[in-house]
């Protein structure tokens, strides 16, 4: 699967895309644009704690088909730990998920970060639109949106559905789904 996601963030808008396989939330990947009009590609990969970097050798797409080609060549690859020198964060993170309406095929629910593990203090809230759908595709928004939170795998909500849009209490961060797709995507990861 494939989403991109429009990100106003404190007066910034920028999209950002991510990659994934539904069934499977262990591996995330993310394309970037660089200045000088080449491409990168970064997957994560949460079963080894490892970010397999690529080029994008070639990008052909073909608009008519809505189809885009890509040729990934390896360059390297580092742990989480590199990337993501203080990943302790994780243990002090912590949220809940209130479901606030049902209407139809949608649920508006509210993800709330505590400043406490006995979640008695609200620190932030992003109230959530999740579209039901078969298959749970919140890791693909946490990893695009949720920004330095996107490697915490138990920040997940407990249901099947993907996440239309999102925005922050004080109105600084929204996020809204701009494209949703199946892809066929096939990357060799080095063996390590």
């Amino acid at each position: 699967m494939m989403v991109t996601y429009a990100i106003d963030y404190k007066n910034s808008n920028y999209e950002y895309s991510t990659y994934g396989i539904s069934t499977n939330d262990n591996y995330l990947m993310n394309i970037h644009n660089n200045h000088d009009g080449s491409q990168d590609a970064s997957v994560y990969d949460f079963k080894s704690m490892k970010i397999h970097h690529y080029k994008v050798a070639h990008n052909t797409s073909n608009k008519a088909d809505n189809i885009d080609n890509f040729d990934f060549v390896y360059s390297f690859t580092n742990s989480f730990s590199d990337y993501f020198p203080k990943q302790s964060y994780d243990n002090n993170i912590h949220f809940d998920f209130k479901k606030v309406a049902t209407e139809e095929d949608k649920e508006t629910v509210d993800l709330i970060f505590y400043k406490n593990k006995a979640k008695t203090r609200s620190k932030s809230k992003l109230e959530l639109q999740i579209l039901n759908s078969e298959l749970n595709l919140f890791p693909l928004f946490r990893f695009t949106c949720l920004h330095p939170m996107e490697c915490i795998q138990d920040l997940n909500y407990n249901k099947s559905g993907l996440v239309l849009s999102a925005i922050s209490e004080n109105e600084t961060e929204k996020y809204t789904l701009k494209s949703f797709k199946e892809t066929s995507l096939e990357i060799v990861l080095p063996k390590q």
